[in-house]
This record gives C-alpha cells, structure tokens and sequence, in this order.
C-alpha cells in the first residue's frame, strides 16, 4: 500500500491493444490535454467500449483468471446491483446478472476456489441506528453472490457472525463484547475461545476487561518508557482508573478465515486502531496471539501480514517489514483524503499500491514492491483524465489488475499488467 521510486520500468503484456481505447473511437479527437497516456506494454480497457453509458456506473472489478473479469455495477435508484463478466480478450459482456434485494457490498474474496461478494441485505442500516447494536444486534443475513470457475453466476446466504469451519462440526460465533465461541454444530454448546471487551458505541464493559488476556504489546496494556522499551501497565487497573481511559481497552475480535480443519485466523480491533491479529487452534485450544497492535492485511503465501511485521502461519515465528512496506500499509489505513489501496502476490512476494496520487502529486499510479527486502522494483505512470485509480488486486503472482472509477462525464478503466515482462 504505498511509497514509490522513480524509476520506470515498462511491461510488455499480451493483451495490448485488444481492446480499443477512447482515442480510438470514432469519436472527435479528444483535446491534446485530455489525451490519455499509458505506459507500453500495459492493457488498457476503457469500459464504455463493452458497456456504454452504463460504464459510468461500474465500481468495482476483479479478474476471475486471466481472460475473464467481474465487474460490479451500481444501479440506478429503483435498480438492482448487476455482477457482469467481461471476456478482457475481445471487451465483450459474457453476462449480465442482476442482485435482488442487495443494500451495498460488504466484503469480496475467494472461497474453495470460487469468487465470491457478500451484500449487506435492502435496508439492514437501520439496524445501525439501535442504542445495542455492537452487543445486541440480530445476526446478519448477507447475500452471497458466487462467481464459478465456469463463469456460472449464483446466490446463497451468509451469517455475519458465524463461520463454519471446513470439517463442518464447529463453527465460530462472533458474540457479546466482541467476543469469539466455539459452536458445537450438532448440540449447540458454546465455549468461550477469546474474551473480548467491546460494548455499544465504544463503552467497554469493565467485567468483560477483567476477562480479558491481554498481550504483551495490547494499546492499553503497555506503555514506553524513558528508553523507549515497552513497558507493562499494571493489569488490572482498578475501576476508577479504567474508566478514565476506557477507549484504550476496547477490544473486538473477527473471524478472518479457517486455515484447516482445526486452525482460523483471527483480527483484533481497537477504538478506532487495530489490535493485531493470530491463529487460534481448536485441537489443542491454544490461542496464538502474534501481536496485539496494527491493522492486519491478509494472508499469502503461507503468511500473515501487519502493520509492522509479517509471520509463519504454521510456525507463528514473525519478522518485522521492512520500512518501505510498512510506510505503505501506513498509507493504506491512514484516514486522509483519497483512497489508498494494496494487494498482496498469491506468493506473499510482491505488494501493489495505488491510489498516492491523490496525496502526493509526484506520485506513481502503480508500484511494486519486494516485501522481503523492501526495495520498490516497478513503478507504473498512467495519466487519464476521465477515471481515477481505485484498487488494485493480483490474479497471480505476477499478473495484477488496475480499476480507475470514473471521473464526472468519463467512464470506467480497467488495466492489466504482468510484472515479469520487461
């Protein structure tokens, strides 16, 4: 997610010009200022050649593999969302599948080797509005868009607060103060696996904190002394001096994903921070806790990636990030203007960033970086008035997609690049 180096190193792709762009429509010339620049070797697919004025409304899109692309399509007022799949080799619509009842996209990935996106049912923000939400609220429905390796479009549900573990006999509950349980599938019995400590807007609960297992390097837990060495905060505080710096102690917990049959990954979220991430095994119930600060940014490549360090998602064993990567995953959490997005190689080698220009004028639109070593080794210009790079995703280890959302009267852009091809 961020920083970039000067140097301009140009790809050569295959997919070069398949696709006609805006200067080569049969349209007037663009004004020499509006002329849109692409670095060579970079695919560029201006949506509205596929799509038409309907382009303006895509937001979102992600390769399904190398020819065919997911496209998310806003609707109108009155209108139902549309997934289309776009074939990149001749910008022809493959299909167009409409998502009835969907309020807005919640979260997108990849689930046994199918492509999916989870909507937030038709008007469930209302629930946001009751004084319990955060400890009380109904679990969520979400509708559960599946996009087949086939191209085959269809729907299913998903809990937000339940996820099934892959043997099918446990599941693990998101419950009261942000707290995880397992759930025993076939009697329903729950125990509690990790304490957390969050109450409706923001109140920790001081019964949950009492709880609570904190880690050696939890906000709220530790501090640095006159050296700068962490340095313990007495635990428990007694409740007077917790309640005068209660949002320090909040704590929620999320599932990320299971890793087998008995192991999932788990995240950690402050007041208005991260409080880090680990891998909580059923089989021996062991919480591994790898760090109680930073945001998490996802697995690959057997990895687990922070704000500060990445670990062994079997060994636990965690190094710090080079500088350089961690400076961009800063930027991608920051709450600045603009945009900042990243996405992480299949590998766990490469991190792509986007979205500093909005922040930086002498900014790249793309760049690569070796997360091992830090080095940034592409840099990518693009220059195109009529969209604005948004995100950023891998479809292999070296193959990466670029979506731009257009800009007021221009259309969507879809860029595909390939990191190996000099």
């Amino acid at each position: 997610m961020k920083k970039r180096s000067a140097l301009l190193l140009l790809v050569l792709f295959p997919l070069l010009s398949l696709c006609p762009t805006l200067a080569d429509a049969e349209n007037k010339p663009e004004p020499a200022e509006l002329r849109i620049v692409v670095p060579e070797g970079v695919a560029e697919i201006d949506l509205r050649v596929a799509l038409g004025d309907d382009a303006s409304g895509v937001s979102d899109a992600w390769m399904l593999n190398a020819d065919i692309c997911v496209l998310l399509r806003v609707p109108p007022e009155d209108e139902d969302y549309e997934i289309l799949l776009l074939d990149t080799r001749n910008c022809s619509i493959l299909s167009r599948t409409p998502v009835p009842y969907a309020g807005s996209l919640f979260e997108q990935g990849w689930d046994d080797g199918e492509f999916y996106l989870l909507f937030e049912p038709e008007g469930s923000g209302v629930l946001y509005d009751h004084e319990y939400y955060f400890m009380y609220n109904p679990e969520i429905t979400y509708i559960k868009a599946i996009v087949a390796a086939d191209g085959t479009v269809g729907f299913g549900r998903a809990s937000s607060k339940l996820t099934i573990m892959p043997d099918g006999e446990t599941a693990i509950r998101e419950g009261h103060y942000g707290s995880l349980y397992a759930v025993d599938m076939d009697t329903g019995e729950e125990k509690l696996l990790i304490q957390g400590t969050a109450g409706p807007y923001g109140v920790v609960s001081y019964k949950a904190y009492l709880k609570y297992v904190p880690f050696w390097d939890d906000a709220g837990f530790y501090e640095q002394d006159e050296n700068g060495n962490p340095r313990s905060i007495p635990f428990p505080l007694d409740e007077d001096s917790f309640y005068a710096h209660t949002p320090f102690f909040y704590h929620e917990f999320t599932v990320y994903r299971p890793l087998d049959e008995h192991r999932f990954v788990y995240e950690g979220y402050g007041w208005e921070w991260g409080a880090g991430f680990g891998v909580y095994d059923l089989q021996t119930h062991t919480d591994h806790r790898i760090t109680g600060e930073g945001d998490f940014y996802g697995m690959s490549g057997g990895m687990l990636f922070g704000s500060t360090l990445m670990a062994d998602a079997n060994t636990y064993e965690s190094s710090p990030l080079p500088k350089t990567v961690q400076e961009q995953f800063e930027e991608v959490s920051a709450w600045e203007d603009g945009v900042v997005d990243c996405s992480i190689s299949p590998d766990g080698r490469l991190l792509a960033l986007t979205g500093m220009k909005s922040r930086r004028s002498d900014a790249s639109t793309v760049t690569i970086t070796d997360i091992r070593t830090g080095n940034i080794i592409k840099a990518y210009d693009i220059y195109n008035p009529f969209a604005t790079e948004y995100s950023v995703a891998f479809y292999d280890d070296t193959h990466f997609l670029l979506f731009c959302a257009p800009e007021e009267l221009g259309s969507a852009y879809i860029y595909l690049f390939n990191v190996n091809q000099e």
